[in-house]
């Protein structure tokens, strides 16, 4: 039996690949504006938040991967859905070496409808770039 860890390259490398390919779904999911699709994800960042008020982190952070493979998933991409699916048990086990700050986390899945905000106005580039900060865990305006 091995217990895993993760190094910083390690952490860092997951969340620029992961940056990338969220990039690329807000993006697409911008540039397709699909309401029910828009509506979906919505309810699942308001899952996130939900669970975050309860105090439940752990569902948090599995809802949060739930929104992030759904995000991947309205671009019809099935490359980017495949590689999204392989990245997110990598991103969970990120999640629990890296993850401390409670506010912090909370405050950064309140970005997943700043996120949704772009994506709904059709802003590809902005969706794909605050996105791409927030899968980094950059500090997000």
């Amino acid at each position: 039996m091995r217990i895993a860890d993760m190094d910083d390259a390690t952490a860092t490398g997951i969340a620029q690949v992961r940056g990338e390919l969220d990039a690329l779904a807000a993006a697409t999911c911008a540039s397709l504006g699909d309401p029910a699709i828009i509506a979906r994800l919505r309810r699942l960042a308001g899952e996130i938040e939900r669970h975050h008020a309860e105090g439940d982190t752990a569902a948090a952070f599995a809802a949060d991967g739930t929104f992030h493979l759904a995000m991947g998933a309205c671009s019809g991409n099935r490359e980017l859905v495949a590689h999204l699916g392989r990245l997110d048990g990598r991103v969970q086990l990120w999640r629990l070496h890296r993850c401390h700050d409670l506010a912090k986390i909370r405050r950064d899945a309140a970005t997943h409808n700043r996120i949704l905000d772009l994506v709904e106005a059709g802003d590809a580039a902005g969706a794909g770039a605050l996105a791409r900060a927030h899968a980094r865990g950059e500090s997000t305006p």
